[in-house]
């Protein structure tokens, strides 16, 4: 039944405070979801190069997981977001408990479907044999923790859609700290734990991830009332269903065109070794620590669009991209300096091997200043989601992958090697960037108009 307990709390005050104010405790919690991979990558880069390159192997599937979640969660946010927009209270738990049903659907089929292909899909992806025994042990592990991933996204960002951005991180947070106590009490057998290698790695963040889940569902169930079967009806039920695929489905397809690609490229650098491709691996994740910001504004954006654009102040929204753009380019110069004089030692902390070194700083000296770019291009597609125009933030992520970065890299790296395959990546996050900006502003001027037209 509506209701109006929950109230829009994005629809006035200063567009740019606000989503700075928001992203700051999210950037919070998203460095603490990176702690997660540098430190696998840190303690494991500690068993050789050997393992650190399996693990490179397993972004692209780990990826892809994280996505269909993501996408989930994407459609739960923007949904759970609208209806607080529209004042409707028993909507939100309706959309938030059904959510949950779909994502324990999705878990069985996926753990079903993946556990027997995990050898065929790694030496797809150019595994060797003496990658693939160290893959198959890490991620059979990660796969069973495979909820343990999605529950809490979904639940983190239904908390997110009513503007509450600092409990999401601090779950966040948390989990990340006990992924980084654990880690090397497994990896390495400190104290009366056995060791157990890049299976101590798995388990650390399975037992992370685990720790986020409880805390998200008790708080979503309990302090926010989200989760109630009220009014549930299975057709209730398949209709909130086809809502969240129509916003979830897009997104989790963009989420998955980074896997895929990076997945391409990954192929792509493999024929130059296994330092060059641990080296890519490092220097992916030193990049996750750099986007942090940028994605935190991403997050944010959905609910603050959502809710503004349900509410018709598409001024606002004009304002709040612009405001989230501005910072994401002020955040990449803040880096640009550091990151490309001190390469070569921020590379030196995740291996000492002198190729993996080369490889990572390599990336960093030719990636790092078109990030302000890469961040402009995840914020106008969480605006597009936030616009409920799922399929443009899919195409504005299928435009830098697939057009540009990829199709880049084919061509370049006959002329310039793996540094060619760099500076496609270089190239894809400008003219990305600069595209997907114009488009977004370009829609909201356009729904503007339409709706004012409309109350003529």
């Amino acid at each position: 039944m509506p209701g109006s307990t929950r109230k829009a709390t994005l629809t006035s005050g200063d567009p740019g405070s606000q989503v700075f104010g928001m992203a700051v405790p999210m950037l919070a919690g998203i460095l603490g979801m990176v702690a997660f991979n540098l430190a696998d990558t840190y303690f494991v880069g500690r068993l050789g190069t050997i393992p650190l390159a399996a693990m490179s192997f397993t972004f692209p599937l780990v990826f892809v997981i994280n996505s269909i979640a993501l996408g989930l969660g994407v459609g739960t946010s923007t949904l759970v977001s609208r209806a607080i927009g529209s004042g409707d209270d028993g909507e939100v738990r309706r959309i938030v408990t059904s959510g949950l049903m779909l994502a324990f659907c999705l878990v069985v089929i996926l753990v079903s479907l993946l556990g027997p292909l995990l050898g065929s899909i790694f030496t797809s992806l150019g595994a060797d044999r003496q990658t693939l025994p160290y893959i198959l042990d890490y991620m059979k592990i990660w796969l069973f923790g495979m909820p343990f991933v999605v529950f809490p996204m979904l639940g983190n960002n239904a908390l997110r859609a009513t503007g509450d951005t600092r409990t999401p991180a601090l779950i966040m947070i948390i989990g990340a700290t006990m992924n980084v106590i654990i880690d090397p009490l497994l990896i390495f057998g400190i104290g009366p734990f056995p060791v157990m290698g890049i299976k101590g790695a798995a388990l650390a963040t399975v037992i992370g991830r685990a720790t986020t889940l409880s805390i998200s569902m008790t708080i979503v169930a309990r302090r926010e009332r989200m989760i109630g079967f009220g009014g549930l009806r299975p057709a209730v039920i398949l209709g909130i269903w086809k809502r969240l695929i129509f916003v979830g489905l897009p997104a989790m397809a963009t989420n998955m065109i980074m896997p895929v690609s990076v997945g391409i490229i990954t192929r792509l650098i493999s024929v130059y070794g296994p330092a060059a491709v641990a080296g890519f691996g490092v220097a992916s994740r030193i990049e996750t620590f750099v986007l942090a910001f940028m994605r935190a504004l991403a997050s944010v954006i959905v609910p603050f669009i959502g809710q503004n654009s349900a509410a018709r102040e598409y001024g606002r929204s004009v304002k709040g991209i612009r405001a989230a753009s501005f910072y994401s380019m002020l955040w990449s110069l803040l880096w640009v300096a550091a990151v490309i004089l001190g390469r070569h030692q921020i590379a030196g902390i995740f291996s000492d091997n002198p190729e993996v070194v080369e490889v990572t700083a390599l990336y960093l000296l030719i990636v790092t200043a078109s990030y302000g770019f890469h961040g402009v291009l995840l914020i106008v597609s969480s605006g597009f989601n936030g616009l409920n125009r799922p399929l443009r933030s899919a195409m504005v992520s299928l435009t830098r992958m697939l057009f540009l970065y990829i199709p880049l890299a084919l061509f370049m790296r006959f002329l310039f090697g793996v540094a060619g395959i760099f500076s496609a990546a270089f190239l894809a996050n400008v003219a990305g960037g600069v595209i997907s900006y114009l488009w977004i502003m370009h829609s909201l001027h356009k729904e503007e108009r339409q709706y004012l037209q409309s109350l003529k």
